[in-house]
Parts: structure tokens; sequence; C-alpha cells
């Protein structure tokens, strides 16, 4: 997982013709391939600098380490999480509303 310090990251998809098309930009305190601290899959996503910058890097040995040294880092971490998704579905749920 990385979450960027500063600078800028631009999130890309492949779409169905197998071209790169942005998503989002992320900025400071944004994170991103939080999925893989979870799941062993491939990526749903590619990340391109688009503003040089600081990121940190939590891989998933610092992240195991870190629920059995620290739990209460990682709950507040996990919290992060839960909060973003809850925003980034929110737009997608209401696409649902019937």
């Amino acid at each position: 997982m990385y979450v960027v310090l500063s600078g800028a990251v631009e999130i890309l998809k492949r779409d169905k013709a197998g071209n790169n098309g942005p998503l989002t930009t992320l900025r400071q305190n944004a994170f991103f391939d939080e999925m893989s601290l979870f799941e062993h899959q491939e990526r749903s996503a590619t990340a391109r600098i688009k503003e040089s910058g600081e990121f940190l890097v939590v891989t998933k040995v610092a992240f195991d380490r870190m629920m059995k040294n620290d739990p209460a880092i990682v709950n507040q971490m996990l919290l992060v999480f839960i909060r973003t998704f809850s925003q980034w579905l929110r737009p997608t749920s209401s696409l649902y509303a019937g």
C-alpha cells in the first residue's frame, strides 16, 4: 500500500479496448493499492506519478507485523479504509436506488 505524503499520483484503469484511462488523481494523505494488504489478486488499476513527491510504503509484511505488535495502529488504519470506501461507494449506491 502507498500513502501520498506529497506530490500526486494518477490512477488509471484499462478499458475493454485495452487502453488505460484516468480514474482519479490522488494527492496528500490519499492512499492506493490497499487491497494488496488483504488479498493476493492482480491489481485492478495502474498508478502513475503525476507530480513528484514522497510516498509512504506499507508492505504486507509490515502490515502483518503491525497487526501483531501494535493492533491500535491497524485499527486506526482500518477505520480510515472504511470511511474512505464508504465515501467511494455512496455515489455508486445512489445509481441503483429504485
